[in-house]
């Protein structure tokens, strides 16, 4: 309700999709979700896969210089795409068939759109064009960090699409 109007008139999201996929968050629900004090409030953008993203509506630094992030996660999170819950079919990323033929195709093989940013994906999903999010520009492929070898890998979402034979328009 809080949001609705941002949600609804300002990004012109549908409204059976915002429901099912948005919260709104006063500072205290968003850090018990964030795992660190939030100075703001803001909208949670939820994934039917557990992958969420946090868009505060004051958005903060935590380091003096530095650009404050439109969006924010959770501290420890290991990152993944995130998948639009629909607000009707509780199967819709499950049944890998019918996402084929719901899929945007060239030559036969289905592709599934990749953006930036949850609302983004909610959009298109709207329009029945399977759309998954990234939570960053680079965070479709797994932390080099982590790797002592400094390789990347796709996420698990992406992976798991890529080996079902789905290709991916950015």
């Amino acid at each position: 309700k809080k949001h609705a109007e941002e949600l609804l008139i300002k990004r012109y999201l549908n409204p059976d999709w915002v429901i099912a996929n948005c919260i709104s968050l006063d500072r205290r629900e968003a850090s018990e979700f964030l795992g660190y004090p939030a100075k703001s409030p803001g909208i949670l953008i939820k994934g039917v896969n557990g992958q969420y993203q946090f868009k505060p509506d004051k958005p903060w630094t935590d380091k003096q210089g530095k650009k404050a992030p439109k969006y924010r996660t959770a501290a420890g999170d290991e990152y993944d795409a995130l998948l639009p819950i629909h607000p009707t079919d509780s199967n819709y990323w499950l049944d890998i068939q019918k996402l084929k033929e719901r899929c945007y195709q060239i030559n036969g093989h289905p592709l599934l759109l990749i953006t930036e940013g949850g609302f983004k994906a909610i959009a298109a999903c709207s329009y029945d064009l399977p759309t998954l999010a990234l939570l960053g520009v680079e965070m479709g492929l797994t932390s080099s960090k982590n790797d002592p070898q400094g390789k990347r890998y796709l996420v698990r979402e992406l992976e798991h699409f890529a080996k079902a034979g789905f290709g991916f328009i950015l």
